[in-house]
């Protein structure tokens, strides 16, 4: 699954990009569990199981806010039965203004 992310302000701005799901890790949150909790944050689908790491990189990319980062991203296979009806009723504010398409 991917979501187009479309910048209009900020210091991303002019940007259209496409990109999974995802975010940081809470406290103490294992790469697991952050990737099921996003999943329902930016989708609105419940898992309580994933599957195996398929892929992992090390990537410095830019925030919203102009602050560079280097991320340590986690890519999971996960399955789900039936196609969902995605909720946006996770995003925050900003996820509203830039996540345009999926």
């Amino acid at each position: 699954m991917l979501f187009r992310f479309i910048h209009i302000l900020g210091a991303l701005a002019g940007q259209d990009f496409w990109a999974t799901p995802g975010g940081g890790l809470e406290d103490d949150e294992t790469f697991e569990h952050a990737a099921i909790r996003e999943l329902a944050e930016e989708t609105g689908i419940q898992v309580n199981d994933i599957g195996p790491e398929i892929s992992r990189r090390e990537v410095e990319f830019q925030l919203p806010d102009g602050e560079r980062v280097i991320s340590d991203e986690r890519y999971f296979m996960i399955r789900i039965d039936d196609l969902p009806v995605l909720s946006r009723d996770g995003w925050t504010a900003l996820e509203t203004e830039v996540m345009a398409d999926w």
